[in-house]
């Protein structure tokens, strides 16, 4: 197994997880990508810590006005330069979600109130495909509501509060397939950390909009429920607890619940990546687990005393976690073996938006293409995608070549181009590695643009 000690590379080993220093030791909790191509990293250390999958050692910290805790983050939904987090306030102090700003490097805290412990965000999809609105919807423990944030004006308002006596965690958001509304699904836990004790173990749901919540019990009352994920069929949920190291999945149609077989350690958060597989940051292993058989699961096994949390699909197709124990992240090459899953050879990269098919030279090109991969009739989320440029123009970094991921809607899109100093038919093409046939197109690359 190949490790990074003190931000040095070793040796690379194919398919087995390499792990990188985060300087000064933070502890650890989740991680995303931004706009800017970066990893980010929260901690319970006062900073945020941004890297490039390329160059892991060479991290950038944003410490001034951080919070003390940080939690869940996501980018922004509307493809601003900032991301979103949640962040745990100490006592007496109010509970915030901050936004931080990628180019400026600040962070900008809205208020939700006093004395709340915001563990983790989702995204809200509403408005309508071709002209979506966004909300971010923040689990709040200590008054059990849900609490909506506009990304784009800051501002707050909450849901009705779950009456029952539990601890809010982890939260997504999933569609009704009867109805088509969308969803919010929360775990709610026993907590005798807290005061008064929280006794209520179960996931709450309501709809969008309604007043009233619902309470689904899981076959097992002492499953004590952490993280949550959905996607159009099922909501998946982590569980802890003596013998309740779990995943289940719930079946949104039919309303039955299916679960894993027992788990080695506790299992944190989860992430769909390409393939229909969902992966799992599990103490000292990343499980791998079929969507269409929740038995059906693999492990691979992390260093010595290694303690998973965080995990998410980064810019360059790969499955990167943080290692809370050690102050690493971690990194699975993922992104190899996809391209060589022959089943992937039948899915298809296809073009969604191209706003412009001209630009004058030297300008900016602002989000030139949306794409979608498609296999078996559907988007794919996690799917790593080659861009490439052939011409005089670049991308924003100046390479002619980039690697971006697929959404949780199976959507990408392509980073903005430079066009290049002269007059040229710029070729642009998308698409797996491994694909015969992804997308190609072109921008004319003028003197007057268009």
């Amino acid at each position: 197994m190949a490790l990074l000690v003190l931000g040095k590379r070793v040796r690379r080993v194919a398919s087995q997880p390499q792990e990188y220093q985060i300087n000064g030791g933070p502890t650890l909790q989740s991680l995303a990508t931004g706009k800017d191509g970066r990893i980010w990293v929260t901690t319970r250390s006062s900073q945020l810590v941004g890297f490039a999958p390329e160059a892991p050692a060479e991290q950038t910290a944003a410490s001034y006005f951080a919070p003390q805790y940080g939690a869940r983050i996501l980018a922004d939904p509307y493809g601003n330069n900032r991301m979103w987090f949640a962040a745990p306030a100490t006592p007496n102090m109010i509970d915030p979600v901050f936004e931080f700003n990628l180019s400026q490097r600040t962070f900008t805290a809205h208020p939700l109130q006093r004395e709340g412990t915001p563990e983790d965000i989702a995204l809200v999809k509403l408005g309508t495909e071709t002209s979506p609105r966004w909300m971010l919807a923040v689990s709040e423990p200590k008054n059990r509501y849900v609490a909506l944030l506009d990304p784009k004006d800051g501002n707050a308002s909450m849901t009705p509060a779950i009456t029952e006596n539990t601890w809010l965690w982890g939260i997504t958001v999933a569609i009704d397939p009867s109805t088509r509304k969308q969803q919010y699904w929360v775990a709610g836990q026993s907590n005798t950390a807290v005061s008064p004790a929280a006794t209520v173990n179960g996931i709450f749901r309501m709809t969008v909009g309604a007043s009233q919540w619902d309470k689904l019990t899981l076959p097992n009352a002492a499953a004590r429920p952490v993280y949550l994920a959905a996607d159009e069929e099922s909501v998946w949920v982590t569980t802890q607890g003596s013998g309740q190291n779990l995943v289940w999945r719930y079946d949104l149609q039919v309303g039955t619940w299916t679960v894993s077989d027992q788990l080695q350690s506790a299992p944190w958060q989860l992430v769909f990546g390409p393939n229909k597989y969902v992966w799992v940051a599990a103490g000292q292993y990343l499980y791998k687990i079929a969507k269409a058989d929740i038995k059906n699961k693999s492990s691979i096994q992390l260093p010595p005393s290694s303690s998973a949390m965080g995990i998410c699909v980064g810019p360059d197709g790969n499955i990167w976690y943080t290692n809370q124990s050690k102050s690493f992240v971690g990194m699975y090459p993922l992104a190899t073996l996809a391209a060589r899953d022959h089943s992937l050879m039948f899915g298809q990269t296809q073009l969604v938006e191209q706003p412009q098919t001209s630009a004058r030279v030297g300008t900016t090109i602002g989000r030139p293409l949306t794409v979608e991969f498609v296999a078996t009739g559907r988007r794919v989320p996690g799917i790593p995608l080659t861009c490439r440029l052939d011409g005089r123009s670049s991308f924003a970094d100046g390479g002619s070549v980039v690697v971006i991921t697929t959404d949780v809607e199976g959507r990408a899109v392509v980073p903005d181009i430079v066009a290049g100093p002269e007059v040229e038919e710029l070729g642009l093409s998308v698409g797996l590695e491994c694909e015969t046939t992804g997308v190609r197109t072109s921008i004319d690359i003028t003197k007057t643009g268009g």
